[in-house]
């Protein structure tokens, strides 16, 4: 029987549910009862302790983790869990502000005290990722990647940016991971309507599009990131915890993009090849001028002009004044 039957047949005021169960992973079961059953307290109990299983029992809609061996060794004896003739809480480690001990007199035990605060620390201090990606598959990917690494959660992931702000508002995420082509509004667009109201909170781009345009659009919009999604999944989690830190984590293909923008350009091996005065007559040439001004601005003769402009032809390997013009303003 499915967990959702037993406790709709059963109606408990208090679940104590294990994590590892034969047919069944104990948080995929928490999700759907407590997506049916809100008001039902899932205690999770279990042998594992590890921040992975505790944190991702308590996203999922858990009020409690104690350890299995805790509760063989007395830690939480079950008789302190019965108040009213019914099983309640005593352990909490989710909702801390609202715990159940001060409404039935009950008291944590030492060890239940430590871990709640040293969980609700760790909570307070993940890494909130919120996702724009029209592409279900790799969106649900991003999800499942972002979810399993240590210090890091989700808190929302959407196919198109169309209520970005409001989500935004709602979700408070400290970073954002944003597709660029979704239907309905770019995430270009998105960027900049954010910009304007979120300033702080910190936009990578995960893209398809390496284009000169769609880079240089995004980062001047607001974005504080730039990868490619072919970016390998380590490298992805890596660029979200430097973006939250402060870094501009971008694709090295993308950052050579960047760099290259702000250097000059780089002369061809042949305009290099030109000399000082085959330099100046083809600069005086680009303003236009004719043969005959080109050799009483530079002091020599029209023929030397021709024998220079000759071996200009030769060095660019063109054929006309035009040609050579084209190379020099490139």
């Amino acid at each position: 029987m499915k967990a959702e039957s037993q406790v709709s047949k059963r109606q408990p005021d208090v679940i104590l549910m294990d994590i590892e169960m034969p047919g069944m992973d104990g948080i995929p079961g928490l999700t759907r009862i407590k997506s049916k059953f809100p008001h039902v307290n899932v205690l999770m109990l279990t042998v594992f302790d590890d921040d992975n299983s505790v944190i991702s029992a308590i996203q999922a809609g858990a009020t409690g983790d104690p350890l299995k061996k805790e509760v063989y060794e007395g830690g939480a004896p079950m008789n302190c869990w019965k108040v009213n003739g019914k099983f309640c809480k005593c352990y909490l480690m989710a909702n801390m502000h609202r715990s159940l001990s001060h409404e039935f007199g009950i008291r944590h035990p030492p060890k239940c005290t430590y871990l709640a605060s040293n969980i609700q620390e760790k909570l307070t201090t993940m890494i909130r990722v919120l996702i724009y990606e029209d592409n279900s598959t790799l969106r649900g990917a991003l999800e499942i990647l972002i979810e399993g690494s240590e210090g890091f959660m989700i808190v929302g992931a959407f196919g198109d940016a169309l209520d970005v702000e409001n989500q935004v508002e709602k979700l408070s995420p400290d970073v954002i991971l944003m597709d660029i082509s979704m239907p309905g509004q770019s995430g270009i667009e998105a960027v900049k309507k954010l910009q304007a109201r979120f300033a702080h909170v910190e936009v990578l781009m995960v893209t398809v599009f390496d284009d000169d345009e769609s880079v240089f659009e995004a980062l001047k919009g607001g974005a504080t990131g730039y990868l490619l999604k072919k970016t390998p999944p380590a490298e992805i989690i890596s660029a979200i915890r430097q973006v939250y830190e402060g870094g501009s984590p971008m694709s090295p293909s993308i950052a050579r993009r960047v760099l290259l923008s702000f250097q000059p350009e780089k002369e061809t091996p042949e305009m290099a090849s030109l000399t000082q005065r085959e330099r100046h007559i083809l600069g005086l040439l680009a303003q236009g001028l004719s043969y005959k001004l080109v050799a009483s601005e530079a002091l020599i003769s029209v023929e030397t002009v021709r024998t220079h402009i000759k071996r200009i032809y030769e060095k660019l390997q063109v054929h006309s004044v035009t040609e050579a013009l084209a190379q020099y303003r490139h």
